[in-house]
């Protein structure tokens, strides 16, 4: 008779592990005397979090933004980067070059759990379509000295260049490295042309690419 009881109680326990779901929605009618019983009628939902494999342990985020981020807020509030896709050369240098406006530009980051190295690279010089690709505008890019948040670093990269310039440091480890912790920040970003005055150029509209990388820190 035990063996018997034991064997119920852990089909019991374990009945109730299986229909631990929530019941999603409940149910009810009308008692004889028309009243609705509300009593102990809860409608559950489980809510499950997928953390194995060490997902969310570490994590990543580069890119370019039209305004500064900085360091983790209170109460650990992550900030959101406004993210620019393209950057427009407005402003006419004393050299006759042109540049983008004051704080128009920046590059971000938001890194968890790892130490990185960011760099950016400048591409090709400008081209036009209105031209074949004869003419051709040499342009610079450039991160200034302060930053918001650790690890900015000031570099140049020009045009043509075929390696990468490192433009921040940043350490998203703890000390002891047994704890992951975020870290957040920008740089300024100026992007301007090189000889503009002296180059022979042709009406159009003229483009080239800065691309962003990010690598463990040696």
């Amino acid at each position: 008779m035990k063996k018997v009881l034991t064997l119920l109680a852990i089909m019991a326990i374990a009945m109730g592990m299986v229909f631990a779901d929530g019941t999603g929605s409940v149910s009810g009618e009308a008692t004889g005397s028309d009243q609705l019983d509300f009593s102990n009628k809860t409608a559950t939902l489980d809510v499950t979090l997928d953390l194995t494999d060490g997902k969310l342990g570490k994590y990543f985020e580069i890119g370019f933004a039209s305004e500064a981020i900085g360091a983790i807020g209170e109460n650990n509030a992550v900030p959101t980067a406004k993210v620019l896709t393209s950057l427009e050369l407005t402003e006419t240098t004393s050299g006759g070059d042109v540049q983008n406006a004051a704080d128009t530009a920046f590059i971000y980051w938001i890194i968890k759990g790892a130490d990185v190295d960011i760099s950016m690279k400048t591409g090709a010089d400008m081209t036009t379509t209105e031209d074949t690709g004869s003419t051709k505008i040499k342009w610079k890019a450039s991160t200034a000295t302060s930053a918001n948040g650790e690890g900015g670093i000031a570099g140049t990269s020009t045009s043509g260049a075929e390696s990468v310039t490192k433009i921040a440091d940043v350490k998203a480890v703890s000390d002891d490295s047994s704890t992951a912790v975020v870290k957040s920040g920008s740089i300024p970003l100026t992007v301007s042309t090189v000889d503009l005055l002296t180059t022979s150029v042709v009406d159009g509209s003229y483009s080239g690419t800065l691309t962003l990388s990010i690598s463990a820190s040696n």
